[in-house]
């Protein structure tokens, strides 16, 4: 009985601006004088135009698939009082984001995106969830580690053993967009990281350690 103009404010209200179902029917309600608006028509549009989208959204979880690599995070937010955690898997043109209440591999499994993944180098925080996953590579998420290299810095101001890994780092980086693959000197790279990663770091505290 509502028309598609009314049920596409609906969907954009409540999916992309997060608006409680008690506001959504109050602003139906109050801007276009439709009465007997309740719960249950929100609920029953959402589901009804949830089928349509459907397609469309596993046409994306094709696409990402069908790339040579990903990124993917997961971040806690609360739904109805229960904490649950939105996974977002992404490429440079599209991202596939769902919900469930498990950090672990279960919520990639119930939603039938473990399979999906064995064909990807996935770029990730270090999570061990991740690393339970059969995929092409790993490589650790390069902001995420300058961010951890920061945290030491911060807690031990006089080492210089973080600073000059960050500093590696975003040498590497800011070659990879300026200089021509084939260029860069990529031994002398790992050369530096593996001496890096060989020094003691005991003296840096159990954080340090770790």
């Amino acid at each position: 009985m509502y028309g598609p103009k009314l049920q596409t404010l609906v969907v954009y209200l409540s999916v992309v601006q997060s608006i409680p179902y008690n506001h959504i029917e109050e602003i139906i309600t109050d801007i276009f004088m439709v009465s007997s608006f309740s719960d249950g028509s929100i609920k029953n549009i959402l589901k009804k135009n949830k089928q349509k989208a459907t397609p469309i959204y596993d046409s994306i979880l094709d696409y990402i698939e069908k790339q040579k690599a990903a990124g993917m995070d997961e971040t806690g937010a609360y739904i109805n009082n229960k904490l649950c955690w939105f996974w977002c898997l992404q490429c440079p043109r599209f991202y596939y984001v769902f919900a469930d209440e498990s950090r672990g591999i279960k919520a990639l499994e119930d939603h039938e995106v473990v399979n999906r993944l064995v064909g990807l180098i996935l770029y990730t925080d270090r999570h061990g969830t991740y690393f339970k996953l059969q995929v092409a590579g790993h490589q650790v998420c390069l902001v995420h580690l300058l961010r951890n290299l920061q945290y030491l810095n911060d807690l031990n101001p006089e080492q210089k053993w973080s600073s000059g890994i960050q500093e590696l780092l975003r040498d590497a980086i800011h070659k990879s967009k300026t200089v021509p693959l084939d260029k860069i000197d990529k031994e002398y790279y790992k050369k530096k990281l593996s001496e890096a990663l060989e020094k003691n770091v005991a003296p840096y505290e159990r954080k340090g350690g770790k």
